[in-house]
This record gives C-alpha cells, sequence and structure tokens, in this order.
C-alpha cells in the first residue's frame, strides 16, 4: 500500500514538472522553434499521467507518449535526438510501470 502511495506521488511530481517544464521551455526558451502540436502532445502526455487515478491505462499512455513527444523535440527543435535522455525517461518509464503493476 505504501509502494502504491509513493509510486503516486512521484507520478504526480514527474507530470507537473514535465508539464512546467514543457510550458516555460515552449513560451522561453524556445520561443515558438517547437511546433504548437508538439506543444499539445507533451500537455496530453502530461495530463494523461496525472489521471492515473481514473485508469491506470491512462499513465502507460501518458508515459508512452511522452518518450514519443521526447525524441521528435530532440528531432524537430534541436535537430538530433539525445539518446542518453531516451534512455534515462525509458528507465523511468520501465520502473513507474513495473511499480504500478507489481
Amino acid at each position: 500500500m505504501m509502494l502504491k502511495i509513493i509510486t503516486e506521488v512521484i507520478v504526480y511530481l514527474y507530470a507537473v514538472l514535465f508539464l512546467g517544464s514543457n510550458c516555460y521551455s515552449y513560451f522561453k526558451v524556445n520561443k515558438g522553434k517547437t511546433p504548437a502540436w508538439l506543444l499539445v502532445l507533451n500537455l496530453l502526455a502530461g495530463v494523461l499521467m496525472l489521471l492515473q487515478q481514473v485508469n491506470v491505462y491512462s499513465l502507460v499512455a501518458g508515459l508512452v507518449l511522452m518518450l514519443l513527444a521526447g525524441v521528435l523535440n530532440g528531432k524537430l527543435v534541436l535537430g538530433k535526438i539525445n539518446w542518453s535522455h531516451f534512455l534515462i525517461k525509458l528507465l523511468l518509464v520501465v520502473l513507474v510501470i513495473w511499480l504500478e503493476f507489481k
């Protein structure tokens, strides 16, 4: 029970940080270099992660969308995919999914 609560808190914090950093990056750092549809994809991923209480599969969908958005963001905005960032995110996604379904 305690592990479930800790997992949910970690997911909520991660989702809020993910949403906040994407919005900050879009409006302050990139200043429009990120396509609007990619921002929407990022926001959708964060919202799906926040809806983990409603349906656990929304968490999985949000995490997968987050991975996809990260790859697209790297390719479209930075011109290259940062594979070390992707692998770290992938490990976190696998860990969270494992903890959620354990």
